[in-house]
């Protein structure tokens, strides 16, 4: 198995034993889908390899949530991705979740509770 994943300088794939090696697995969710699903999961979210990590973005997560602000002030769209923005992706486009927070504006925290509320 593979995990897309957003840190250090980009998003990449890697190796989901190689990634549990450095990396605390807190909490795991499994999303039954058909194959086709799937393969349109991979077509939408493969793309997204090689773009740069939003570092001022999730900076601007912090200061969202330490100041209570509406709106992260470091929104940047597209330009860099975070993984909060790949579940969010994920979420909307491929289940088809109703969310009322936009992709530049979501939290880990707001992630576990989508998840929570949609299983």
């Amino acid at each position: 198995e593979e995990i897309l994943e957003a840190s250090g300088t980009s998003v990449h794939m890697i190796n989901d034993v190689r990634w549990e090696k450095k990396n605390e697995v807190i909490d795991e969710f499994e999303f039954i889908m058909t194959k086709e699903d799937f393969n349109r999961t991979m077509s939408l979210l493969r793309p997204l390899c090689g773009i740069p990590y939003g570092w001022k973005q999730a900076g601007g997560m912090f200061l969202r949530e330490l100041f209570h602000l509406k709106k992260n002030p470091f929104q940047d769209s597209n330009r860099t991705i975070i993984c909060c923005e790949i579940a969010y992706i994920f979420f909307h486009e491929i289940l088809k979740f109703n969310i009322r927070i936009s992709q530049d504006d979501i939290t880990p925290k707001d992630i576990y509770r989508i998840i929570n509320g949609n299983l």
